[in-house]
């Protein structure tokens, strides 16, 4: 891919958005993840609550749970101002 914008089949990015996903969990595993996204990134709140919604949506889970998952303890994005979960 040349470009963000580039076309790109629907099948290419279920197996990116796999992958980066997987990606990411293994690091916040690690205690090793940060920002998700690096300074500058051109993503929009638009982009992000669509992937987010589609994300949810193939693993079956509600912004509920993912509310109750983060109270309970788990990595919540603003964690890595603290320098990672559990910091």
């Amino acid at each position: 891919m040349s470009s963000p914008t580039e076309q790109v089949s629907l099948a290419e990015v279920q197996r990116l958005m796999e992958r980066a996903v997987a990606a990411y969990s293994r690091l916040t595993d690690d205690g090793a993840a940060g920002p998700i996204l690096h300074n500058g990134h051109n993503i929009t709140a638009t982009d992000a609550v669509r992937a987010a919604s589609a994300l949810l949506s193939a693993v079956n889970l509600e912004v509920f749970e993912l509310a109750l998952w983060q109270s309970w303890g788990g990595y919540a994005p603003t964690d890595h101002h603290l320098g990672g979960p559990n910091a």
